[in-house]
């Protein structure tokens, strides 16, 4: 089984979103597709999380209707118009960090549901 999910951090899809509404649409009317060209395991991901963490994995089943090779990437080419060039991201570790350290510093934050 192969579960593959580009992951890219919420201010570059913010920034991505606001950059497609100012610019207008794709001159090739293709879709921006904020996302890295890279598709690392979930796995990895995981493991990731728990190395800055100190956590542990428990597999749990697939939701249902979801392909056991499943493969979910963006492509950056698609960005170019936005950027003037293909844009560079962060990488996946750094954004792991970013974000562990974003729920420690918020820990004690409540949320409502509206």
């Amino acid at each position: 089984m192969r579960l593959l999910r580009d992951m890219i951090h919420v201010a570059v899809v913010a920034e991505v979103f606001v950059r497609a509404m100012l610019h207008g649409p794709h001159p090739d009317g293709i879709c921006y597709e904020a996302g890295t060209g890279l598709a690392p395991k979930v796995m990895t991901i995981a493991d990731l999380v728990c190395e800055y963490t100190g956590g542990h994995i428990v597999k749990v089943p697939m939701r249902p209707g979801e392909p056991e090779d499943s493969i979910v990437s963006g492509d950056p080419f698609t960005l170019e118009p936005l950027y003037g060039q293909v844009p560079s991201f962060r990488s996946l570790r750094d954004g792991v960090a970013d974000t562990v350290e974003w729920y420690r510093a918020n820990e004690n934050v409540t949320w409502s549901k509206p």
